[in-house]
């Protein structure tokens, strides 16, 4: 995504608390909405997406 992505739609550590209770669809870029819905679609219950899962301005996590 690179320096582009906005903070809505990456997950830091000062927004991480707030991740794990919930994100709001609305918030994500209209990419990350669309992968969402085609993989609830196609009736998958999980997807990875390295700008949320994978704490983006901690070292440790990248390493991890």
């Amino acid at each position: 995504w690179g320096p582009s992505m906005p903070d809505e739609g990456k997950t830091l550590v000062a927004t991480l608390d707030t991740h794990e209770r919930g994100i709001d669809l609305k918030s994500l870029p209209k990419t990350l909405r669309d992968a969402i819905e085609v993989t609830r679609s196609l009736s998958f219950p999980f997807i990875w997406i390295d700008a949320l899962c994978i704490i983006q301005d901690s070292t440790p996590d990248w390493e991890y």
